[in-house]
């Protein structure tokens, strides 16, 4: 394809066929003539580009369309005409007519075009639309197609010397069947005229071959073969007389100059818009002189605008010039991609080829260079700059960028690697000391740590920064400030990062999730020691608070005290059993707690003495039960009456095999605190509805069924769940979380605190229309975390626009083929107010965002079910916990 689009390209700029030129067909071995012997002239980046195209070595052609685009509008913006204005469309240009080697607008003289339907190549790599190709020669300047015109028009092809009798036979037989035809034509078409009662009017000019710019001297009228016997009818025409005059067109050309020049900023595009189709109507009317004045008046438009514009991109390429030069080249891309000032819309095409341009002049630095620049940012711990910078890079060959990018990024891992294995200890101990109130020995040992021989720049750094923080602690905490008065002084007390200052301040204030929050702000995951700290500190003191309800006094350094006070308690049977239960949600919120576990047998002393007082049926053995599934019926026979059992608190393992029953519409889960484990390699086959509390799904795949958690169900779980086909609804629930699962459509609707993590989010198989592949009705409240979000239509579909708080999103790959987002009205995706790909700007307007990534994900093999991202694609090591996003599959 991009072997025959060079070609195109030849013929359109020489008037010659290129394969003949090329030595293909008649010609052997003839060199490829010089563009540059033609009478305008053609750069030299474009003359490049075409031979790159038109090689005989396969392999040393373009090897993808976004290659070519990218080249083309990066390289020749001299070839590019003028951005068109906001309101108007797009010129295409025929491709079939450019075998002509003629500049035609789309769908005129060269046949008929079909409908510009667009299709899409799907590749592994990226989704790009063929029209791209069109609307890149449709920018071609008007001027140099001018000129491509006359050449063709001048163009002396040399014919081959062949034996020429079959052409002359053809060309005779050719023009005798034109002049018959020509003839019957003439004849019926006078036979109609002369039978028609209404008038004939001048014929209107043929609007597909006239120019953009319309030169004053008028263009040469068709030859009149009617005589002048109907013009009194047009006269006497009843249509035209009851037709009011008309507004003069230089009055409306006028009104539409003052309206301009009233605000050329602000009016610019409406006034084009409005000359457009002023300009219209006087090609109809063969208005030349008018014509010519909109011409004019819209070329100083356009001068306008390209000074403009000029001056927007000097001014952006002056504020980001300190940027590329610092090697902060995302900072400056996202710069330029996001300005919004004075014809920010105007400018969009000269904005995309600036970065177009800086990308390739960054590209073209070497890798041993570069590794100075991955220095630096890794000097100050900013391992994911370096990580950026190495994939970014781009040699001469594709297997010289693919062969430095891999070398380039096991650099950045292998001392990236070092650097956490230095530090991960020293923040360990550090939080270690922090929980047991030991601070000073956190500041002794990070003095002995610096003072290590052949210690690096960012571990240094990052412990010179540690140490800051623990330092500042004591003096902060003992402040009398609120909590938001302490957080906002950290930033002035350490000069660099001060979350984990910010984190330990608010566990001192009993804040825990503000400071989990916090800490996941240090970088390289160094803040995780310290996640686990609050977590601590929060189980110690749920732990006391729970037991001063009952009057008990728990101090963790005099545990035998304790023991002998509740062996000579008393507590009422009533409160015995409320204490039992609530020690079980207790300990299953944060049983896998050191503090837990240190003290496990506290816990099972104050069973028994909540037992001696009466509660010894507050606390029955689970009882369990195992399905095998010799049949899909007999397998589904069994477990249907497993769920049917009164009791709560069931836990049914399930033995790997199909479960399905003609018989049931759907499996019915209702009794409280029930497990559900899946062997692997479970599939059931029938619905599953959920209206029981405390209840969790692990391990099983449903394949040709869908789940159903409605009427209140509460606090669900589930865990390493595949959801094969068709749609999991969750319908008025409350507390619903979701690990490590992947579905194929997902709709929330009236439901709080729907929470998924390392999951993946894939459109349903039976959505409407390439509908999207995450919905959310209703007022839902919706977390998503470390995840992939991914539709062939939309990504998300949701109601209530403001209601941003209840949709955060962190630390997720989202993509979707027609845009990220959507808004649901009427029960129907509203296309007008949809967030497309490049306009991520717009997503804070609707959602809580963090740390996402918008990149079509890249799966090992979709067509398999292999949903397992390819290594060191976009979202790969990048969730919180340093794996990939999305489902993690077992290897």
């Amino acid at each position: 394809d991009i072997y025959a689009l060079g070609g195109i390209f030849y013929l359109l700029l020489t008037g010659r066929h290129p394969f003949k030129d090329l030595g293909h067909n008649e010609v052997p071995n003839a060199p490829l003539p010089d563009p540059r012997e033609f009478n305008y002239e053609i750069p030299a980046n474009f003359i490049t580009i075409i031979e790159k195209m038109m090689a005989k070595d396969p392999a040393a052609r373009f090897q993808s369309w976004s290659e070519t685009i990218s080249q083309i509008n990066g390289t020749c913006p001299e070839l590019l005409g003028a951005p068109m204005p906001a309101a108007s469309s797009l010129a295409r240009i025929n491709i079939q007519a450019l075998s002509t080697g003629r500049y035609e607008a789309f769908g005129q003289p060269a046949g008929d075009f079909s409908d510009e339907k667009k299709k899409t190549v799907r590749l592994k790599t990226e989704k790009i639309g063929k029209q791209k190709l069109t609307e890149t020669i449709a920018k071609f300047n008007p001027k140099m197609v001018a000129g491509i015109n006359r050449q063709w028009h001048a163009a002396r092809i040399k014919p081959i010397e062949l034996d020429r009798s079959p052409a002359k036979v053809f060309i005779v037989t050719a023009g005798v069947i034109f002049a018959a035809l020509t003839l019957v034509s003439i004849v019926v078409i006078i036979n109609i005229m002369t039978k028609q009662n209404t008038p004939l009017s001048e014929p209107a000019p043929d609007q597909s071959i006239v120019p953009a710019v319309v030169s004053p001297v008028p263009s040469k009228q068709p030859e009149k073969t009617v005589t002048a016997e109907p013009v009194p009818k047009i006269q006497k025409e009843p249509a035209q007389q009851n037709k009011p005059a008309p507004m003069g067109p230089e009055k409306t050309f006028k009104e539409i100059c003052d309206f301009y020049d009233a605000n050329p900023t602000a009016n610019m595009t409406e006034a084009y818009k409005r000359f457009d189709a002023l300009k219209n109507e006087s090609i109809r009317t063969n208005d030349v002189k008018l014509i010519q004045d909109i011409n004019d008046k819209q070329q100083g438009m356009e001068d306008l605008k390209k000074r403009k514009v000029a001056e927007v991109i000097e001014k952006l390429k002056t504020e980001t010039a300190p940027l590329i030069k610092g090697a902060e080249q995302a900072k400056a891309f996202e710069l330029i991609e996001k300005y919004s000032g004075e014809f920010a819309s105007e400018s969009v095409n000269e904005r995309r080829t600036l970065i177009t341009s800086l990308k390739t002049a960054v590209s073209e630095i070497t890798a041993s260079s570069l590794k100075a620049d991955l220095d630096s940012y890794m000097e100050l711990g900013n391992f994911a700059a370096a990580e950026i910078i190495a994939k970014d890079f781009k040699g001469k060959t594709e297997e010289e960028t693919m062969k430095q990018r891999q070398e380039l990024s096991n650099y950045v891992d292998d001392r990236k690697t070092k650097f956490i294995n230095d530090l991960s200890p020293l923040f360990k101990e550090a939080a270690d000391n922090f929980v047991s109130g030991k601070n000073d020995l956190t500041l002794e040992k990070t003095r002995t740590f610096q003072n290590r021989n052949g210690l690096s720049k960012e571990a240094a750094g990052f412990a010179a920064n540690l140490l800051e923080n623990i330092s500042s602690f004591k003096t902060l905490s003992q402040s009398p400030l609120t909590l938001d008065e302490k957080i906002k002084t950290c930033d002035s007390m350490v000069k660099d990062d001060s979350s984990l200052l910010k984190g330990m301040i608010c566990i001192h204030e009993k804040s825990f999730d503000k400071a989990r929050e916090h800490f996941k702000g240090i970088k390289c995951n160094l803040g995780s020691s310290f996640i686990a700290a609050a977590t601590e500190k929060e189980a110690e003191l749920a732990f006391s608070s729970m037991l001063v309800k009952y009057d008990l006094v728990f101090n963790p350094e005099k545990t035998e005290q304790f023991l002998l006070e509740i062996s000579q308690k008393k507590i009422q049977a009533t409160n015995a059993s409320t204490l039992v239960s609530a020690l079980a949600q207790y300990n299953e919120k944060y049983k896998d707690t050191a503090f837990v576990k240190k003290y496990e047998n506290i816990i099972e002393a104050i069973r028994k003495f909540c037992k001696r007082a009466g509660a010894d049926d507050a606390e029955k053995p689970r009882k369990t039960f195992t399905v095998q599934a010799n049949t899909p019926e007999e397998g589904a026979d069994q477990l249907q009456k497993c769920l049917l059992e009164k009791n709560d608190g069931v836990s049914i393992t399930i033995k790997s095999g199909e479960y399905y029953s003609s018989k049931l519409r759907d499996f019915s889960i209702n009794q409280n605190g029930a497990k559900l484990i899946g062997e692997s390699g479970t599939i059931i086959k029938n619905n599953i509805a959920i209206t029981g509390k405390d209840i969790t799904v692990s391990g099983i795949i449903l394949d040709g069924a869908w789940l159903s958690c409605t009427d209140n169900a509460k606090n669900i779980t589930f865990k390493n769940c595949v959801f094969k086909s068709d749609i999991t609804k969750i319908l008025s629930c409350s507390t619903v979380t979701f690990q490590n699962c992947l579905f194929k459509g997902l709709l929330v609707d009236n439901s709080g605190n729907v929470s998924l993590n390392h999951c993946t989010i894939l459109s349903s198989p039976n959505a409407p229309d390439k509908a999207a592949a995450l919905w959310i009705k209703g007022n839902s409240d919706v977390e998503i975390n470390n995840s992939i979000i991914y539709g062939e239509g939309c990504g998300i579909a949701f109601m209530n626009p403001d209601n941003l708080k209840d949709r955060k999103i962190s630390n997720t790959l989202w993509y979707g083929e027609e845009g990220l987002c959507a808004i649901i009205i009427n029960g129907k995706i509203d296309d007008k107010d949809k967030v497309e790909n490049d306009k991520k700007v717009k997503l804070p307007k609707y959602f809580k965002v963090k740390n996402n990534f918008h990149s079509p994900p890249q799966f090992v093999d979709d067509k398999k079910g292999v949903w397992r991202l390819v290594k060191g694609v976009a979202g790969t090591k990048k969730a919180e916990d340093g794996k990939d996003c999305g489902m993690i599959f077992e290897d």
